[in-house]
């Protein structure tokens, strides 16, 4: 009896320990899930998919055969170097004959929306907080603790929108890569090495050797060469105006401001790049096929600010400074950290 009576209690207690932990985990979320619904409202999934539409100008110029069909919007601008040519392609296949001709084609490709907040899991274009609190979760109640320098960290989600193959623009004759679904990618709360500047040097060694002030000072060339024009590719471990690329991580070295966040996002794109999980779609080498590509090719990207202000109306180069587009951007009874950025590829690619 005594044993039996043992047993029951055990049961109970580790009944009662279960469901504190249940209840602990739940009181949790609701904290950042709270903030998220707040700061995102009820309509910035309509936000993110309208502000995206009203600026598709942004994939201009585009180039057919190296002929400029459409110039460029405003401040838009092609490459500081010509990636293709030839006006004629050819593609290898695996059936006969073997070798496909075609044309080349050269645009500005919206393929995905990065989101970096201070709410982890907060999307605005998903319109919610998405329930998974495994490394990252918690960093919303914490992330006011000791922070007497008054910096952020940001966890970021990276979704695939494809928003040409959604509204099936331009696919009878552009070569658009990937799935034509809209999908969560990446998110960095279940990523440890997010969550660590020691952990991410893992993913990149270089980090060590790139620590010092020569490189540092090398920066600040790509600072002004983003500013004027474009970022210096040769410059990788720089984001111009935005900090370094280093450390891959949640923590940053400024404040809460739409650079800031720029810098983040940047940061996930160097991320995934290093993960191989981004590839290379510029030049000939990609025309028939992207291919991954360790390096972020600054150059080849463009990001744009859908949510939750558009303010500046053309696409933002990789470091410049945010004394250019950032003005009235960051309202405070707007945007509550959590941020989203259209991102803007240059695709050359054989069509036939």
């Amino acid at each position: 009896m005594k044993s039996l009576k043992q047993k029951t209690n055990r049961y109970i207690f580790i009944g009662i320990l279960f469901s504190l932990l249940i209840t602990n985990s739940f009181a949790a979320a609701s904290a950042p899930s709270a903030a998220c619904k707040s700061a995102v409202g009820t309509d910035s999934m309509i936000k993110v998919l309208t502000n995206t539409l009203k600026t598709l100008y942004n994939v201009f110029p585009l180039k057919i055969a190296t002929v400029e069909i459409i110039p460029p919007y405003g401040e838009n601008s092609d490459d500081p170097y010509e990636t293709v040519g030839t006006p004629i392609c050819l593609c290898p296949t695996p059936y006969p004959p073997y070798i496909r001709i075609g044309i080349t084609v050269s645009f500005w490709e919206p393929f995905a929306i990065t989101e970096p907040s201070n709410i982890p899991n907060c999307s605005a274009a998903y319109g919610l907080h998405l329930p998974i609190n495994i490394v990252g979760g918690n960093s919303f109640q914490s992330q006011a603790k000791g922070n007497t320098n008054h910096t952020e960290s940001y966890q970021v989600t990276h979704s695939r929108y494809p928003i040409f193959k959604l509204l099936g623009m331009l696919i009878d004759f552009v070569c658009l890569a990937g799935d034509d679904s809209m999908d969560i990618v990446y998110m960095t709360t279940i990523d440890p090495l997010w969550q660590n500047d020691m952990w991410s040097a893992i993913l990149n060694p270089e980090v060590f050797l790139l620590s010092n002030p020569i490189a540092q000072v090398a920066c600040t060339v790509d600072a002004i060469a983003a500013t004027v024009s474009h970022p210096i590719d040769a410059l990788w471990w720089c984001f111009g105006a935005w900090n370094g690329t280093f450390p891959l991580t949640a923590n940053t070295k400024g404040v809460d401001t739409p650079q800031t966040a720029a810098g983040m996002t940047a940061r996930m794109l160097a991320k995934l790049h290093r993960q191989l999980m981004l590839n290379n779609t510029v030049g000939p080498a990609a025309m028939c096929n992207p291919h991954p590509l360790p390096f972020m090719p600054k150059t080849n990207y463009g990001i744009f600010p859908v949510f939750p202000r558009m303010v500046y109306p053309y696409r933002i180069p990789i470091g410049k400074s945010g004394h250019l587009w950032g003005t009235f951007s960051d309202i405070p009874m707007d945007n509550r950290h959590v941020w989203s950025w259209a991102i803007y590829r240059k695709r050359d690619c054989c069509a036939f």
